[in-house]
């Protein structure tokens, strides 16, 4: 089973894989527009969601506000670290720490990166190929050889079928499917780094669900086999991906726009903080911030916390909402942003 002997229609693969890669263009393109708080915001988002999805896949439910707070304390958020005590389940730590390595360190494929990446998953001492396959060890390396090859082939033709070569073959006894995730993942993210500008982590973190169940062939897929139609299916995967991720790069504009246009501002650490928390977490469900609100988040008085919100009122950063007074004063963020115009509709082509 030699995914290098797989056929596909060139001609038919065309428009898709360009229709995906104008869109992990355009991706890059917002990602580099935004400050590097909102990126690892709209990052965070994106790992809770492929998280969240890959999870959903085995029938595990997950604590998504529990799932953030791991991703965020694993990128340095001195915030996340201050949360005190709480934890998560080994198996979404371990899922956590998969999708960050194939997304983020693009060194080859090995052998042992994928018993590491399997003992991350399932935390088992005793991570294996499928021992009742002898000949499986010399399979896998003549895989990593061609996963690791550098021969021109677009990284999304590597990458979905990568993981048709684990969803196939199987070379563990239980976990494959995550791996060819992991794979596929990886191979993109390398993909980004070789061409310009490299932003892999936005896309691979992606929940890359499919609109409908994958073509896929029923066992293992033989040498010289066609494998057009599971490329294909791939390439709607990753643009519908790149969609979710724009939105939520989206959503993150505002923030990225409020901090460049204040970056000189004159700040304390708890007027600083409140503001955050108004791009982060929200203030409530409707988004409203209160002087109550503030002291708890800030751990001041209401008196202190009340002349904070004066000044930022003061400042233009926020404002007061029209009808509220006294102790249910309210206020909202000033924001100034226009959502962009959709300059990449849905993908769509002839048979």
């Amino acid at each position: 089973m030699n995914p290098s002997t797989w056929r596909w229609s060139r001609h038919r693969l065309s428009r898709p894989l360009a229709a995906a890669q104008r869109k992990l263009d355009f991706l890059n393109g917002l990602g580099r527009g935004l400050e590097e708080s909102a990126l690892n915001l709209a990052v965070v988002e994106l790992t809770v969601m492929e998280a969240v999805a890959t999870m959903a896949l085995d029938g595990l439910p997950i604590a998504e506000n529990d799932l953030r707070r791991l991703i965020r304390r694993r990128m340095g958020s001195a915030e996340a670290a201050a949360w005190g005590d709480w934890s998560v389940e080994l198996v979404v730590e371990g899922l956590v720490d998969v999708l960050s390595d194939s997304a983020q360190h693009v060194e080859p494929l090995t052998l042992h990166r994928i018993l590491a990446w399997h003992h991350r998953l399932f935390r088992w001492d005793d991570s294996q190929l499928d021992p009742q396959r002898p000949v499986l060890e010399a399979e896998i390396e003549e895989f990593l050889q061609w996963f690791n090859a550098a021969d021109g082939r677009p990284g999304l033709i590597t990458a979905s079928l990568a993981e048709l070569w684990f969803e196939t073959h199987k070379p563990m006894e239980s976990g494959s499917g995550r791996l060819g995730r992991a794979a596929f993942d990886l191979a993109l993210a390398r993909d980004a780094v070789m061409s310009e500008p490299p932003l892999g982590r936005l896309w691979a973190v992606s929940p890359l669900r499919r609109p409908q169940p994958w073509r896929r062939p029923q066992g293992e897929v033989a040498d010289g086999q066609d494998v057009t139609e599971w490329i294909e299916d791939a390439a709607v995967a990753v643009a519908q991906a790149c969609d979710h991720a724009i939105r939520c790069i989206e959503r993150r504009m505002p923030q990225s726009g409020f901090w460049a246009r204040n970056r000189t501002t004159n700040l304390n650490a708890r007027q600083r903080r409140v503001l955050e928390a108004g791009f982060e977490i929200g203030w409530d469900w409707h988004g409203l911030l209160t002087a109550g609100k503030a002291a708890q988040l800030t751990k001041v008085s209401r008196v202190t916390a009340s002349r904070d919100l004066a000044e930022l009122e003061a400042l233009g950063l926020i404002a007061q909402v029209p009808g509220t007074r006294g102790r249910g004063t309210r206020y909202r963020l000033c924001t100034q942003y226009t959502q962009m115009p959709l300059l990449l509709g849905p993908v769509e082509w002839e048979d």
